[in-house]
């Protein structure tokens, strides 16, 4: 099937949506989506979409071209304009082809995924399917080095609320250190320890603040001991760049490694609750989407999805296969999961985090030695 509309076929499509409309989506040249309501734009019947300067003071500049998307009979339709700017607001020249969005295919190497099984038989019964998505790096141990700063004002309630973060202001010194090894600042009992005691290289220890004494930009003179909190983390947007924020976690009780990780693991969900939504046009509309998957390690899963798209309840348990791509083949791991915690965004996004409840003990060493890029012992 053609996915270019000519002739009367195009002509019947844009009569129809000058008298019905339909939400227009108009992707910016930065792929920033904007989505204008059927009352926030008009179409010409000149073959003119025209925008006042009330719905778009300061969306568009001249002469971009921008790509516009709308829906004729659920079905997405898209082409491409140049902006005109006009007095009282900006107008886009329909052209005489128009396009069909692509199908949303997926594609065979498509990373990370899983089925949920909500009914019927195991493996055999209805399910819904969650993918993994490039922004929330699967089997990351450092997931603190995956934060962009732009994020961090829009998560702090989030990263009290659900990491149990506090801001962590420290001194200069401390904080070059800390931009520097992109490692948490563990102090157990408020002392420094000798060794590291997580399952992979993530504290600093004696031997690196010995090591960075000799290097350090600007001399460290801050007594570690006397800092207020037993754990320091350090975000930053990628491992390469430094860090921009120091979180915290305040406990009136010594820190433990494995609380610091369960901190960690809920660093995805904060973004996630906080990310803005983005309007993406697809081919045919009202759509079922997968959910995503935010994190994996060997004793939970974490997905999260729209208010629309969450089915999982809490205190449920739901089977489910997760699918893990190696070099030559697919790994499927199955294992049941208890939902225990669900957390609820401003804008209606929704997080599922599920513990397992049954997983072969290879599996879990294969999760584990992926997670963390250890031996499992």
């Amino acid at each position: 099937m053609s996915s270019s509309i000519i002739g009367i076929e195009r002509d019947i499509i844009i009569e129809e949506l000058c008298d019905s409309g339909s939400d227009l989506i108009v992707q910016l040249p930065t792929l920033k989506n904007i989505v204008f309501k059927k009352n926030k734009y008009q179409v010409l019947k000149q073959g003119i979409i025209f925008i006042p300067v009330s719905s778009a003071s300061d969306t568009f500049l001249p002469d971009e071209t921008v790509k516009l998307c709308f829906f004729y009979r659920g079905r997405g339709i898209f082409f491409q304009s140049n902006v005109k700017q006009l007095k009282n607001g900006f107008a886009f020249i329909i052209p005489k082809i128009l396009y069909k969005q692509p199908e949303d295919k997926r594609k065979d190497n498509r990373g990370v995924y899983a089925k949920i099984f909500f009914s019927g038989k195991i493996k055999n019964g209805q399910a819904v399917d969650a993918v993994e998505d490039l922004f929330y790096p699967l089997f990351k141990n450092n997931l603190w080095c995956y934060f962009p700063e732009k994020e961090v004002a829009a998560c702090k309630e989030d990263f009290f609320s659900i990491a149990d973060l506090v801001m962590g202001n420290v001194p200069d010194d401390i904080n070059k250190m800390l931009q520097y090894y992109h490692k948490i600042l563990y102090l157990p009992e408020h002392k420094l320890p000798e060794k590291n005691y997580f399952a992979f290289d993530a504290s600093i220890t004696e031997n690196d603040v010995k090591i960075y004494r000799t290097i350090a930009p600007i001399p460290l003179k801050t007594e570690l001991e006397r800092l207020p909190y037993g754990a320091y983390i350090p975000l930053s947007e990628t491992p390469e760049l430094p860090a921009h924020s120091v979180f915290a976690i305040d406990s009136t009780v010594p820190v433990t490694p494995l609380e610091i990780s369960d901190s960690v693991a809920m660093l995805p969900v904060c973004r996630y609750l906080e990310a803005s939504v983005v309007d993406v046009p697809h081919d045919i509309q009202g759509r079922v989407l997968p959910m995503k998957i935010l994190f994996i390690n060997e004793t939970q899963i974490i997905f999260g999805a729209t208010e629309e798209q969450m089915i999982l309840k809490m205190g449920m348990e739901y089977p489910m296969s997760i699918f893990v791509p190696l070099v030559a083949v697919v790994r499927e791991v199955f294992v049941t999961a208890t939902v225990t915690r669900l957390y609820t965004g401003k804008k209606g996004e929704i997080c599922a985090v599920l513990r397992y409840n049954v997983i072969r003990e290879e599996d879990r060493r294969f999760f584990y030695e992926k997670y963390y890029g250890t031996r499992f012992l």
